[in-house]
């Protein structure tokens, strides 16, 4: 670690600058192994081998009849006098004598039987086994041709490249005078003229070895420059260090947090590839559900055209496969394409047609009904409330018809986080189960204080209270709330009706969503540069520590799979809780124009007002870690 303090020297940033780029080139290199070039030995042996081979013919064929012939044919190019003889000429085309049929004969015979000797058998061997090392010669050309190192484009090596290419062209005249030699061996083969003589060859050879030694070096070297690489790495970590400590801060912090929102965004990419395999497998799951269930579509429909107030808002067809198909306006779509509240409503729809599931209108009159409606109206659904509230009056009314019959009774539970939904639902229930005349009401509304459900007719509801109660808690003592765990029962219900409350009513948002909204965030990166508050304090807010300790504190889903049925019982500890308090607390101080004193009581003295920003500071350290 560094600090300006510390520093006695700054880098030069222009030397940083291009040792970063050198680094970069570097970064991506890869060690290459070195030019074998162990198949070169005895390249002058080959070489002799190869003229010797090419102008050699059998000595004598043992037949002394012939043996001047055949001695005139060693002197001479057998394949041309052959084709000369095998011709139908009758004068030599040299001296224009006649040429005696029975001369042409034995000529062709000596030629045939040159050809056929067990001489020329030992010559074709020799030319095979030469021309053996020339094929090994061209495989390893053709290996170094295909290197790593010849894929640079520097002058030296596409020189170097050039001269390999000459050299393998070079092998390809030796193996077709070769071949020409092993199906003629009484043939005395010549090369080409650029390369007739043995010093052109041997020159040709002693280029391609230097060229292989010039290449191993640059293998070398760069095999070292990539040793050097993880030094030079350590380097400029150091210079990025000391610069980012001086005038360039600003880059060095942008740079971090273009990682930073990298690492997030990849972590984002994998949590919504997990959402969407559970989407998909509850998808599937529904489906299944969907095909062993027998559901009035009737109903279901009629249900969400009450919710929406119109038939063709939303809808459900079946499928030939035995499925259901969603309608939006008349146009089909997946379920993945609908909003939440659309999810809702479908979802709200079929809770109340499962009572149905293949029952009859006796059902009900022979049976008691019980009804749990868990939040039936969230903050998603906020423009469909009238079209909900409907169906539920609605759907409890008419199964009240069908019960009441055999002095059979309906139970509806109804539990809400919202001041609204409960005035609304309250009024439900008051017109469905109307009080009779010289008897108790049919309806009870119980409030959830302290881990205590207490009876009241009307709920003691005081936003400003709910975030002194929260404040308070968050300035207490821990030692004095862990030796009393209940006063704390109840902070995460109040946290979630505050925060509900305050997000629908100013930006129209669930309160879980607000920390994450755009808008919030671009304010609390204007409050970070402003100095209201640490960035680090920021990042805690917006990284959902409040949504997720919500979340976590849901008395529904979370806990009836754990097979929890009290809901008095807290999933974080104290120090947790308070933590998320505080949080909660820094983010409506920065979002409320009066701030945290102006929400609490908006005629607080200076005293209060001046204890209360003077926590508010403490706690921003805190989290900053300061």
């Amino acid at each position: 670690m560094y600090s300006e303090s510390t520093l006695n020297s700054i880098p030069d940033f222009e030397e940083f600058r291009s040792r970063l780029e050198a680094f970069e080139r570097t970064g991506t290199l890869k060690k290459v192994i070195n030019i074998d070039k162990s198949f070169l030995i005895h390249y002058e042996r080959i070489v002799d081998s190869i003229f010797t081979v090419l102008t050699t013919t059998p000595a004598s064929t043992g037949d002394t009849n012939l043996s001047s012939i055949i001695n005139l044919l060693k002197e001479a190019k057998s394949d041309e006098t052959k084709e000369l003889f095998r011709s139908n000429k009758e004068h030599c085309p040299l001296c224009l004598q006649a040429i005696d049929q029975n001369w042409k004969k034995k000529v062709l015979e000596a030629i045939d039987l040159l050809d056929s000797s067990q001489e020329s058998e030992q010559i074709i061997q020799q030319t095979e086994q030469i021309n053996s090392y020339i094929s090994n010669y061209k495989t390893k050309v053709y290996i170094i041709l295909e290197h790593e190192i010849l894929k640079d484009s520097d002058d030296t090596i596409i020189n170097i490249r050039r001269d390999i290419e000459t050299f393998d062209n070079m092998l390809d005249i030796f193996q077709q005078a070769l071949e020409k030699k092993m199906k003629s061996p009484s043939s005395l083969i010549n090369l080409k003229q650029n390369i007739q003589t043995k010093e052109n060859i041997i020159q040709e050879f002693n280029i391609i070895d230097n060229n292989l030694d010039l290449l191993n070096n640059k293998i070398n070297n760069r095999n070292k420059q990539i040793d050097k690489h993880a030094q030079e790495a350590s380097l400029l970590e150091q210079m990025i260090n000391t610069i980012s400590l001086s005038e360039n801060k600003n880059l060095y912090y942008s740079y971090n947090k273009v990682i930073a929102n990298y690492n997030k965004k990849k972590e984002e990419l994998e949590q919504r590839k997990n959402e969407l395999n559970d989407i998909q497998k509850k998808l599937n799951e529904a489906k299944d559900e969907l095909r062993r269930t027998n559901i009035q579509m009737d109903h279901l429909n009629s249900a969400l055209s009450l919710i929406f107030l119109s038939p063709n808002r939303l809808s459900l067809e079946g499928t030939p496969n035995g499925e259901y198909g969603i309608y939006v306006r008349g146009k089909r779509v997946s379920l993945s394409n609908l909003s939440a509240g659309e999810k809702n409503a479908i979802a709200l729809s079929y809770f109340f047609s499962m009572p149905y599931e293949n029952r009859s209108e006796e059902y009900f009159s022979k049976n008691d009904s019980l009804f749990v409606l868990d939040d039936p109206v969230s903050s998603l659904d906020r423009n469909n409330e009238i079209g909900i509230y409907s169906l539920i009056e609605h759907e409890i009314s008419e199964i009240k018809k069908l019960t009441n019959t055999n002095n059979n009774f309906v139970q509806v539970i109804a539990l809400t986080h919202s001041l609204p939904v409960y005035y609304a639902l309250k009024k439900i229930a008051d017109d469905v189960f109307k009080k009779k005349k010289g008897k108790p009401p049919e309806t009870t509304c119980k409030m959830l204080s302290k881990g205590k459900l207490t009876e009241t007719k009307v709920i003691d509801y005081n936003y400003r209270s709910l975030i002194q109660d929260i404040y308070d808690f968050a300035k207490s003592n821990l030692t004095d709330i862990s030796n009393s765990p209940a006063s704390y029962y109840g902070t995460a219900n109040k946290l979630r009706r505050v925060l509900e409350e305050y997000s629908y009513f100013n930006f129209d948002i669930g309160g879980t969503g607000l920390p994450k909204n755009q808008l919030v965030n671009e304010y609390l990166e204007t409050c970070v540069q402003s100095h209201k508050v640490h960035s680090e304090t920021r990042d805690k807010i917006t990284r959902a520590l409040v949504p997720l300790w919500m979340n976590s504190e849901s008395h529904g889903e979370e806990k009836v799979k754990s097979g929890s049925i009290d809901h008095n019982i807290q999933l974080l500890d104290p120090e947790e809780t308070q933590k998320c308090a505080r949080l909660m607390l820094l983010l409506l101080d920065l979002l409320h124009p009066t701030g945290l004193p102006g929400l609490i009581n908006s005629q607080i003295p200076e005293k209060d007002q001046k204890d209360i920003n003077q926590h508010l500071s403490k706690w921003d350290s805190e989290f900053a870690e300061l």
